[in-house]
C-alpha cells in the first residue's frame, strides 16, 4: 500500500506544480496568438484551449514538469474541445522499482482504486487551472486529469 501511495503522492506534487504554474498565467490576446487560432480548423472556445496550450508558457511548464518527472511519468497536455486534458503516462522503470515484485492485476486494481481516490480529492488543486482558462474567455472549461500505465493501462482519471 506505501508504494501506491508513493505513486499518488507524485501525482499530487504534480497537479499542484502545474495549478500553480498556471496562476503565472499567459496573456491573451496577442497577435501571435490569434493568427495561431485562425491557422487551424478549431473554431471558438476550443481555439482559444487549443493555442493557451501551444503556448510558450504552456510549453515551458510542460518542459519543465516533464524534466523533474523524467524518471517517473511522462506528461502531455492537449485539448479535447474545451476541456484541457492532461495525461500522466508512468514509466515502466518507475513501476519496476515501486512492485518489485510485478504488476499483478489485483496491484493494478488497488493502484486504480488509490489513484480514483486520491482524483477524486483534487478539486481545490484544480480550480487555479479552471480560473487561468476563464480569464482566457472560456465560458465553461473543464480539466482532466488521465493516468496510465506504460501499456496503456487506465490507472484512474477525473473530469473536473
Amino acid at each position: 500500500m506505501r508504494r501506491i501511495l508513493s505513486v499518488a503522492a507524485v501525482i499530487l506534487a504534480l497537479c499542484m506544480v502545474l495549478s500553480l504554474a498556471a496562476c503565472g498565467g499567459n496573456k491573451s490576446g496577442s497577435t501571435a496568438d490569434s493568427a495561431k487560432a485562425a491557422e487551424t480548423e478549431v473554431t471558438g472556445e476550443a481555439a482559444l484551449l487549443k493555442t493557451y496550450l501551444e503556448s510558450d508558457a504552456v510549453q515551458k511548464q510542460k518542459e519543465s514538469a516533464a524534466e523533474s518527472l523524467k524518471d517517473r511519468m511522462d506528461v502531455d497536455f492537449t485539448a479535447d474541445g474545451t476541456t484541457m486534458v492532461v495525461t500522466y503516462t508512468l514509466k515502466q522503470e518507475f513501476l519496476d522499482a515501486s512492485f518489485p515484485n510485478g504488476m499483478t492485476d489485483e496491484t493494478k486494481e488497488k493502484v486504480k482504486a488509490s489513484m480514483e481516490e486520491y482524483l477524486n480529492g483534487q478539486e481545490e488543486t484544480m480550480k487555479p487551472m479552471i480560473d487561468e482558462l476563464k480569464k482566457l474567455g472560456m465560458s465553461d472549461p473543464t480539466v482532466r486529469i488521465e493516468v496510465l500505465g506504460p501499456d496503456g493501462t487506465d490507472y484512474g482519471a477525473k473530469t473536473f
